[in-house]
């Protein structure tokens, strides 16, 4: 109708990447809003605490600027393009027949839509899935009710008779059921280790923990052969 009117397909142009970069800002307004809200639920799922640190980086802020304009004007330029390039008398007149290749083009665009979007609720469901195998797959270890406290980082010289006066005071809580002490928690890096020979010379790197006795019992770890630690043994 405004092309019959008698206005420029320049100004059509216009109006359709216009509409869409105002389609796509709102779409991506509501998805950082919904980000916002659903983050606690989302710590609350996963069970990990961690700060959405993301949405404060100038970086972030410009990629997604870039997005949404590159976004918007990918998804306008096509309905500008072809709907801009209809000649209004034949349209009005009841002449106007689409063309194989623009059917071939819609019928390709939906079908990627359609695509898209089943893969997105799969990766959905498979994300969502290997949350849950991670929170309830067994580990090895005990993770429910142990209390870590951390030692100082620096330690003279009585820092070993405070460790002992320490754990005896922890011990003697009705509440406590064992206490070991250890030089990381399990599941960190740390820097301890050493080369170990396996057949054909083949060496393998294996990072060590330092604990104490009763470590097993805390964490109750299950011995596969020997013997667990216990203060009795002489190194």
């Amino acid at each position: 109708v405004r092309k019959v009117a008698g206005a420029y397909r320049v100004n059509l142009a216009l109006q359709y990447l216009s509409e869409s970069l105002i389609v796509f800002g709102t779409s991506v307004a509501i998805s950082i809003a919904l980000i916002y809200t659903t983050f606690p639920l989302l710590k609350d799922f996963l069970q990990l605490d961690f700060e959405l640190s993301l949405l404060s980086s100038r970086h972030f802020w410009l990629l997604l600027f870039i997005v949404w304009l590159m976004g918007g004007i990918l998804s306008g330029f096509y309905p500008a393009l072809v709907l801009t390039s209809m000649k209004p008398t034949l349209v009005l007149k009841g002449n106007f027949k689409n063309t194989s290749g623009n059917q071939w083009l819609r019928k390709s665009l939906v079908v990627f839509q359609v695509a898209l979007s089943l893969g997105l609720a799969v990766s959905v469901l498979i994300i969502s899935q290997q949350i849950g195998h991670m929170r309830g797959r067994n580990l090895g270890v005990r993770k429910d009710n142990v209390l870590v406290v951390h030692g100082p980082k620096v330690k003279d010289e009585s820092y070993l008779s405070n460790l002992e006066t320490f754990k005896r005071t922890v011990e003697s809580i009705p509440t406590v059921e064992h206490m070991s002490t250890v030089s990381s928690l399990v599941g960190e890096v740390t820097g301890a280790g050493r080369d170990f020979g396996i057949e054909n010379g083949v060496s393998q790197f294996l990072r060590i923990i330092r604990v104490e006795d009763d470590f097993d019992k805390v964490m109750e770890l299950p011995t596969v052969a020997g013997t667990t630690f216990s203060r009795e043994m002489i190194a």
